[in-house]
């Protein structure tokens, strides 16, 4: 239920994710993919490590454009991810 953009823009989202902290307000990039078909929302971290140590094994995400929620997901599994991208970015071995 991402809305679709026309361009690329930051805007402000609220983002409520797996922690003991209280929904945010952050900036994040909002941007069109897929020819244009579909919307798509990245956020920027402040370096690799605040993001591997920000990963839970079972992380939920909800994130809302204004009132209106735009997405709401869960993954399972992170710690396996975030072992790998914390191989991939020392560079010791393959993170597959």
């Amino acid at each position: 239920n991402i809305p679709v953009r026309k361009n690329g823009q930051m805007k402000k989202v609220t983002l409520e994710q797996t922690g003991d902290k209280p929904p945010a307000t952050v900036e994040a990039y909002h941007f069109p993919m897929a020819d244009g078909k579909l919307g798509a929302i990245t956020f920027v971290v402040p370096d690799a490590s605040a993001l591997v140590n920000n990963m839970f094994d079972e992380h939920r995400f909800a994130v809302s454009l204004g009132q209106k929620q735009a997405i709401d997901i869960t993954w399972r599994g992170g710690h396996s991810i975030r072992d790998r991208l914390t191989k991939c970015l020392k560079g010791t071995g393959n993170p597959y």
